[in-house]
């Protein structure tokens, strides 16, 4: 019913605000690139204009790689408000939930002071889908 729904939200809200705002790196995008196969939709959220997203559609020779050309145009006109925490709120809104957990897993365990109380959150996230 709703309440597990609001309890969902709010551990993908705790999950956003874990998010650094550091400007996303050329590799992450390329891993979040090869994952999102819906590249059109995240583009429109993202900002681009239409005649970009078609340019992106002609020169591209694979889901895959207009998806990661996508993400660095994004890059490039947004300079440093192209964020993490920017781009998995956009990914959250076009619901893919898989790709908010893998910024989560790119940039937020690594750095973190209590990798283990991270661990149980990010476990809980987990089994809540």
């Amino acid at each position: 019913g709703v309440p597990r729904m609001a309890a969902d939200q709010r551990k993908l809200d705790d999950l956003l605000s874990s998010v650094p705002l550091g400007a996303c790196s050329d590799d992450h995008l390329k891993t979040l690139g090869l994952e999102l196969s819906d590249w059109r939709v995240a583009a429109i959220w993202l900002g681009l204009k239409d005649s970009e997203i078609e340019d992106i559609q002609e020169k591209g020779k694979s889901t895959a790689e207009r998806s990661i050309t996508m993400l660095r145009r994004w890059r490039q006109s947004r300079g440093e408000q192209a964020t993490y925490r920017c781009l998995a709120s956009v990914f959250r809104d076009i619901n893919r939930i898989d790709l908010v957990e893998k910024i989560c897993e790119l940039v937020v365990l690594p750095t973190s002071p209590a990798p283990a109380l991270v661990q149980n959150q990010s476990n809980t996230t987990l089994q809540s889908y």
